[in-house]
């Protein structure tokens, strides 16, 4: 463990198998939802994945969820919709902001008492959070390679790896495949027109 690491992130490092998994789950969810398709009909579906899988790691870590977190949730969740039923680029981009900021309000809620605190306090959390976010985007690789490297059965290491293979095919199925049936499909329309 590193000593400047913090609780919470350690907490994480410690729980990989969980926190790793879900996320790897979550990730596949997103692209199901979400490719080619930012603002289709599976949306508020990976909205409402996102908050799930928000709860669940906070539970992990030992955080109760608010009671005066409902607001955020609806609000997420309308303009989820709310984006599903627009063509408006305007409106798809201040939807997924409000989304966003919303989410970002709503994890600030989680972890600190905010009832006293005003507009310029709440600004200042989102950008500390928004930092933060940035400043830990390489830490589950690195926990992740931690996970992998320390584990010294040979059997762990063929599983992991057919594990990862795994992944890595279905993910590039989901990209390979539309290409090739669209490819197939212009083939065919050319040959009829000539």
């Amino acid at each position: 463990m590193n000593v400047t690491e913090r609780p919470l992130i350690a907490k994480m490092r410690e729980n990989y198998r969980y926190f790793g998994g879900l996320s790897l789950l979550y990730g596949i969810i997103f692209a199901f939802c979400l490719y080619k398709n930012m603002h289709g009909i599976t949306f508020p579906v990976c909205v409402a994945v996102t908050i799930v899988f928000a709860v669940l790691f906070l539970k992990k870590i030992n955080y109760r969820i608010m009671k005066q977190s409902l607001p955020y949730i609806v609000g997420m969740i309308l303009l989820s919709i709310s984006t599903v039923l627009t063509s408006s680029f305007f409106l798809h981009f201040f939807n997924l902001a409000g989304i966003i900021l919303l989410f970002f309000v709503f994890m600030i809620h989680q972890f600190y008492n905010d009832r006293d605190w005003n507009f310029p306090a709440y600004l200042k959390r989102i950008f500390i959070l928004a930092g933060t976010v940035i400043e830990s985007i390489p830490k589950p690789y690195a926990h992740g390679a931690e996970y992998l490297g320390g584990s010294k059965n040979k059997k762990n290491h063929i599983i992991i790896a057919i594990a990862i293979g795994l992944c890595i095919a279905i993910g590039s199925l989901f990209v390979i495949l539309p290409l090739l049936l669209n490819s197939d499909i212009r083939h065919l329309l050319n040959a009829e027109t000539h």
